[in-house]
């Protein structure tokens, strides 16, 4: 844990951070901004084939809470507002990426600032050989992103849709 700061009157502590960004567990003072940002019909449509219902994201959201998992809110160190999430799915020293950023902070450096200061923190915890992710091959400016972050598309992702990129 790295640094203490107040939101609504609670403290929290960092998980790990980067110069921008202080990454904490998801808890309930940002379940409602998690669950309103994949409600976001922008985010939906880069992030999944078909479209969820609220009722269905607060059970997933519900789900993430309860699990011991590398699920991570990302908040500005600033104001500590919201401003997306990262996960990570490790699977025999593989690590699948998940990154979602709200849509008015998108286009700010966050996604760079996200993944490399996530790839440092798990690469002192895990013994990570891999590197994958999944991203839609429209979604031009993520692809740019992990591209400048050394990430290149190794094939097709699970649907024809998207590709998957691959850091090794």
């Amino acid at each position: 844990m790295i640094q203490l700061y107040i939101k609504d009157g609670d403290y929290m502590n960092y998980i790990y951070e980067s110069d921008r960004i202080g990454f904490i567990k998801l808890n309930d003072k940002y379940k409602s901004d998690y669950i309103k940002m994949y409600l976001d019909e922008k985010i939906q449509q880069k992030m999944f084939i078909e479209k969820y219902s609220e009722d269905q994201i607060t059970k997933w959201v519900e789900n993430i809470l309860k699990g011991n998992n590398n699920n991570y809110v990302m908040v500005s160190k600033d104001n500590h507002s919201f401003l997306g999430n990262i996960e990570l799915i490790i699977k025999d020293n593989v690590a699948t990426i998940m990154l979602a950023i709200v849509p008015n902070m998108q286009n700010q450096h966050y996604g760079t600032e996200a993944i490399k200061a996530t790839l440092k923190f798990h690469e002192e915890k895990y013994n990570i050989k891999e590197y994958g992710l999944y991203v839609y091959k429209t979604n031009f400016n993520a692809i740019h992103c992990y591209e400048k972050l050394g990430f290149k598309i190794d094939g097709d992702g699970f649907s024809k849709e998207n590709v998957h990129m691959k850091l090794k």
